[in-house]
């Protein structure tokens, strides 16, 4: 995925990745560096803002947490197939289905007019939901 981006989404990218690496612990904190970087990405060649941009490599990056689960390699994350073996362990298979379609109304609210922070905050703090943290309570 990343030789198909072009120069300057390399950082969005890798904010892109940063932020979903983070999320779990802080996804607060994760959507405050990531609206810095969203707000300075231009819109792409093909007129795609940077915001429909990044919920475009998050879908990815959850098709390749869905076949993780599933024992396949990944399709757009190669070089991250370690890391998404692992959260793929330590999700739930059902909660992870149900983010996709979490995603789906995000990809949507990407082609509006939001409050960048606001909607960061709500899809990283939905990300994070997909991973239980160590002597969380379960209910």
């Amino acid at each position: 995925l990343q030789a198909q981006t072009e120069s300057g989404d390399t950082e969005l990218l890798q904010a892109v990745l940063r932020a979903l690496s983070q999320a779990s612990q802080s996804p607060l904190a994760a959507a405050t560096a990531l609206e810095k970087t969203c707000k300075a990405a231009a819109v792409d060649q093909a007129g795609v803002p940077p915001l429909q941009r990044l919920v475009e490599w998050v879908q990815k990056w959850h098709h390749d947490l869905l076949l993780a689960a599933y024992h396949q390699p990944a399709r757009y994350f190669r070089q991250e197939q370690k890391q998404l073996d692992q959260l793929a362990r330590s999700s739930d298979l059902r909660q992870l289905l149900g983010f996709g379609k979490t995603l789906l109304s995000y990809r949507t609210q990407s082609r509006t007019t939001v409050n960048v922070r606001l909607f960061l905050e709500g899809l990283l703090q939905s990300y994070a939901q997909q991973f239980p943290q160590p002597g969380a309570a379960h209910g």
